[in-house]
């Protein structure tokens, strides 16, 4: 499972620079999941802290600044305003010939006018399957009635937004 990289002993430095990289995306994935406002960022992170999965108060303060330096850096404060009817985590589920399938992006934003606004978090290398993966969330949105729908691909540790 994806766990099952902290269990793993590494001798090699680099090896653990990547195992870092790689929990530090996971809590922050963890995290945007759970916010919905700039201003929920504080209480997310404490409520981790709390609940113990963040190990420190100092891990918990670069998680913070961390997340405020990348929203930020990437431009994207209005999908943190309040502004939109917001959808963290919310499985979308259809039928596919006659299986039921799920699936579920990070964030879907909807606008007064009606717009929907898909965004994928993505912590590591940029990769062409992730286009395929938010332009079937676009579709499915637009099944369900949205007329214009949006849709990126937010590589936060590069803050860089990829509009599909």
């Amino acid at each position: 499972s994806g766990e099952s990289t902290r269990f793993v002993h590494s001798t090699d430095e680099s090896d653990d620079r990547q195992d870092e990289y790689i929990q530090t995306g996971k809590l922050l994935h963890a995290l945007f999941a759970t916010i919905r406002t700039e201003a929920d960022i504080d209480a997310a992170v404490d409520k981790m802290l709390s609940d113990g999965v963040i190990e420190s108060r100092s891990k918990a303060e670069s998680l913070k600044n961390q997340i405020m330096d990348h929203i930020e850096k990437s431009g994207v404060h209005d999908w943190f305003n309040g502004n939109y009817l917001l959808y963290n985590e919310a499985s979308i589920i259809y039928r596919d010939g006659g299986a039921l399938q799920t699936r579920r992006p990070d964030r879907v934003m909807i606008r007064p006018d009606g717009t929907a606004i898909i965004v994928d978090f993505k912590f590591g290398r940029e990769r062409e399957e992730y286009l395929h993966q938010v332009q079937e969330y676009m579709d499915l949105l637009h099944k369900m009635g949205y007329p214009k729908v949006e849709g990126h691909i937010w590589y936060v540790y590069k803050n860089k937004i990829q509009t599909v």
